[in-house]
């Protein structure tokens, strides 16, 4: 389509009839690249990539599950990096996504995890000052971006699995959309399966979309022939019959959370006993574990052994499990939604989207032929099932939002530019609330408490309440108490390694679990947090150390 390069510049206004269609270009100059990933379907298009980065200040690589975008389109741009002091930041919507995506690309190169390529995740990073590219959540982008003094130093950003639609996406693609107006030199590449293109194009008029076809395997895809409420018979049935009559292949089961995942995890390993499968590793993934077991997880989804994995939708972008041959979907997940009118979040389950459901088919694809169970029927997948995530900006608590805009640019929030306006009634609710807890004003600047709290990666209220700690010299207990809820860590009876051990008079001694654990992290820390203490008080050591490292 386009024969010459140079003239590519001149015709960036009338390349709008060509977005649709694949660009292909001559090869006057090989890239260079690791012969051993020839077989992903990105390698073949490594001189197109270049080239179009050469060209455009923003591109949208649209590329099935499978084909290696993920950690081959950076390792790409990192070896033909001409400025080593430039930074490549590539963000990834979950902490165990970039761990992995960091070791995978490290592996290949031969480096040390953290020389050149590393990881930067909430209270965990893997870097140095030679650090050329770095894999970390969008949380952390989004700081990196406020920072004028790291932000000078980024060339290259790459932002992967565009379609979950997060908040700090949404926020992210505005202050970049704003940025390239004053600084041409940022390259931004938007990697996506299933992101709505026509949206994106819209976002950013003078992007390109360079499309990247087809998976490296085939997925079979069997349906539930009859609908069906519970679908715990039809999946422990299922399960029984891959381990016992599939001699071959690791599974990966998609549930909605940590409580199901370790209700159905009993039972499996009763399955296992009474049916002497003794070569089955099962291992239960959700947010607490990889937040606890970062780094050793990655090693025990690399153990060469039969393995069926109970998974969050953790597992549904970003990551190659190996030898994973099926995949068994329940089409559920949990979302958090915001009630403006009670000012509360409510979690409750739902359908997934029609492009989640093609990620999850996806990771049975991704070395070997694979086969995807679907717990409910096609029509169930025609008529309850969006085509894309709702976004959350539309569907959240705006607070962190509103103090996040008007402390870092001080601007109206009508000037901001949104991928997606939010609901006025959230916006409504929020400035409410924020109002409530004293931080902005009545005309809708921040107070003095509202600058403050702005500085907090924590909810307004318990930002609030870190506040009201200094005023009432109980500071450090409170921060105790918020590191707690920061981790997740609600009810005591988490912090024991075996809850039925646990020793009853704290339930007598106080009215309060925050006040039990509370107790409990005074005595480790009188006891100069002894590791050996903690295992004689059946306490997790873990956990601890997790609110430790807050504090």
């Amino acid at each position: 389509f386009v024969k010459n390069l140079i003239n590519l510049q001149k015709f960036s206004f009338k390349i709008k009839n060509l977005k649709n269609s694949l660009i292909y270009f001559k090869k006057k100059k090989s890239y260079v690249t690791n012969k051993n990933n020839y077989s992903l379907p990105v390698t073949k298009f490594i001189n197109s990539i270049m080239k179009l980065i050469n060209y455009y200040n923003t591109i949208l690589i649209l590329s099935d599950t499978g084909t290696g975008k993920t950690t081959q389109i950076p390792k790409i741009i990192l070896k033909n990096l001409k400025h080593p002091k430039k930074l490549i930041i590539c963000s990834q919507p979950r902490r165990l996504a970039a761990i992995i995506s960091a070791s995978r690309v490290n592996s290949e190169f031969g480096y040390i995890l953290g020389e050149k390529i590393g990881y930067k995740i909430r209270f965990e990073s893997c870097l140095s000052k030679k650090t050329q590219l770095t894999f970390l959540t969008d949380g952390m982008l989004l700081k990196e971006i406020i920072q004028s003094f790291n932000f000078k130093k980024i060339s290259f950003m790459i932002l992967d699995e565009i379609h979950e639609r997060n908040i700090n996406l949404d926020l992210i693609l505005g202050i970049i959309k704003g940025i390239q107006t004053k600084k041409t030199v940022l390259k931004l590449l938007i990697m996506s399966a299933t992101i709505d293109y026509a949206k994106i194009e819209n976002f950013f008029p003078f992007s390109l979309k360079l499309t990247i076809p087809g998976k490296t395997f085939p997925v079979n895809i069997k349906w539930l022939k009859i609908e069906n409420t519970n679908y715990y018979f039809s999946l422990f049935k299922l399960v029984a019959f891959l381990l016992v009559q599939k001699k071959l292949g690791d599974i990966l089961i998609f549930l909605t959370g940590q409580d199901e995942i370790e209700c159905v995890l009993k039972i499996l390993l009763n399955l296992k006993q009474k049916l002497q499968l003794n070569h089955i590793l099962f291992i239960p993934l959700f947010s607490k574990i990889t937040q606890i077991h970062n780094r050793t997880i990655y090693s025990t989804l690399s153990i060469q052994a039969r393995k069926c994995i109970l998974s969050t939708n953790i597992c549904e972008t970003s990551i190659t499990l190996n030898n994973t041959r099926f995949v068994v979907d329940n089409g559920l997940n949990k979302i958090k939604f915001f009630h403006p009118n009670f000012l509360f979040d409510k979690i409750q389950i739902s359908y997934v989207s029609k492009s989640s459901v093609h990620q999850r088919s996806g990771r049975a694809g991704r070395t070997s032929l694979g086969t995807c169970f679907r717990l409910y029927t096609k029509s169930v997948y025609d008529s309850f099932m969006f085509n894309s995530n709702f976004p959350e900006i539309k569907r959240t608590n705006l607070s962190n939002l509103i103090l996040f805009i008007k402390s870092t640019y001080n601007m109206n929030l009508n000037e901001f530019d949104f991928l997606d306006i939010p609901p006025t009634k959230n916006f409504q609710s929020a400035l409410y609330n924020l109002w409530i807890l004293s931080m902005i004003n009545n005309l809708g600047n921040l107070s003095h408490d509202g600058k403050i709290i702005s500085r907090f990666n924590l909810e307004p209220t318990l930002s609030k309440m870190l506040i009201n700690s200094t005023r009432f010299k109980c500071s450090y207990e409170i921060l105790i108490i918020i590191s707690l809820i920061s981790n997740n860590i609600i009810g005591y009876k988490n912090l024991f390694v075996n809850p039925s051990k646990i020793n009853v008079n704290h339930e007598y001694k106080y009215f309060s679990e925050f006040l039990i654990i509370l107790d409990m992290y005074k005595k480790w820390e009188l006891n100069l947090f002894d590791s050996n203490w903690c295992k004689k008080n059946n306490l997790n050591l873990k956990l601890l150390s997790k609110i430790r490292k807050v504090l």
